[in-house]
């Protein structure tokens, strides 16, 4: 999708997206580097496919021209980016279930350490 579609502005945008767009379809297949599943999960199996890097690159284009960029942080765990979507934006972490629990149970043992009690559990 050309970056005016994304809610991107300028022509240095579509200028990036209009170059890259003709190098990468000039040179691949539609699907290559991709494979589907039996139960409709689209696998990659070809990460040097320019196909591939097409798609790296049109998304990151299109958040780097957009206003939605003051939304990304990285996480203090692993360092890796993410794109805060919370109404308030205070998401803290890439993922709950890996750093954000990681980071949950780090200070559950620091506070028990020190002769704290554990807070009490929340019941339903």
């Amino acid at each position: 999708m050309p970056p005016a579609a994304a809610g991107a502005a300028g022509p240095a945008a579509w200028h990036a997206w209009w170059a890259i767009s003709r190098a990468v379809t000039s040179r691949s297949k539609p699907g290559e580097g991709l494979r589907r599943t039996r139960d409709q999960v689209v696998r990659v199996i070809d990460a040097d496919a320019p196909v591939l890097r097409w798609c790296l690159v049109e998304a990151a284009v299109a958040l780097l021209t957009s206003p939605r960029l003051t939304r990304v942080k990285a996480c203090p765990s692993c360092r890796w980016f993410f794109l805060d979507v919370s109404k308030n934006r205070s998401r803290r972490w890439c993922s709950m279930a890996t750093c954000g629990s990681s980071a949950k149970a780090r200070r559950y043992y620091w506070r028990t350490k020190r002769g704290r009690r554990p807070l009490p559990s929340r019941s339903r």
